[in-house]
């Protein structure tokens, strides 16, 4: 069995001396597979008087700290971005798409302990990209990372050597998601984590209308959140955790 396992390993190349410098071609049919692999894992956790998908020709006012999210939406124990490589931020999928969007400026950062309030957008709906660190590029030492780690000692990282004691939405964000329920507008809360966060306050909240969980989704996941914003495809991913 060893030897079977061995030869197949050897004739995928595995044990091939590297190519200094060289970097994977970032071919179509890969970029298409991380999108679908994208859309399919996303969760619809919530979906109040048909919010999504987003009709046609809606504004839409994109919040939170992770809406311009790259390397942020890889999650751990994944290869560094090649130069110039393909990774769509959430609102670059849906400038992508066509959408008419809205990003004011300001608003919490993922670890914020403070929050300064927002002023109401001019938009149809309201889209709130929020969630975690599944890494910490500057504390690479599991070991070092609860004492050296300032996003770990915030609760806000979920990574190897670093464990969070609840979970609670890290205080700037949840004040943000808190003061956006009360607009009178509708409200997606998009979640990119690995591990549970409390939904208990937004799950029958009326001023939240809709909750998607994407996971850490890739390097297409922006690309893959506005097609489920849109309609293109139906979120069908299914919770890890309940």
């Amino acid at each position: 069995a060893v030897g079977r396992a061995l030869r197949v390993r050897f004739q995928l190349g595995e044990f091939d001396p590297p190519v200094l410098g060289a970097a994977l071609p970032m071919l179509p049919s890969g970029l298409a597979l991380a999108r679908e692999a994208a859309q399919q894992s996303m969760v619809l956790l919530k979906n109040e008087a048909q919010t999504l998908p987003v009709r046609a020709g809606l504004s839409i006012a994109l919040l939170g700290p992770l809406r311009n999210a790259t390397v942020d939406m890889l999650g751990d124990y994944v290869a560094d971005p090649v130069e110039g490589g393909v990774l769509i931020s959430p609102l670059q999928g849906l400038l992508d798409a066509g959408v008419d969007v809205i990003a004011p400026p300001g608003g919490p950062e993922v670890c914020s302990d403070s929050y300064t309030k927002m002023r109401k957008p001019d938009a149809d709906v309201v889209v709130i990209v929020g969630g975690l660190y599944g890494d910490d590029k500057r504390v690479q030492d599991p070991d070092l990372r609860p004492a050296e780690s300032p996003i770990c000692q915030n609760n806000c990282l979920e990574a190897e050597g670093c464990d969070r004691y609840n979970i609670s939405w890290p205080y700037g964000q949840e004040q943000l998601i808190d003061q956006a329920a009360d607009w009178d507008i509708p409200v997606v809360l998009v979640i990119i984590s690995g591990g549970p966060l409390d939904l208990s306050k937004y799950k029958s909240h009326k001023g939240i209308s809709a909750i998607l969980w994407v996971g850490y989704p890739g390097q297409m996941g922006g690309a893959a959140l506005a097609d489920i914003l849109l309609g293109v495809v139906s979120p069908t991913g299914r919770l890890t955790q309940t």
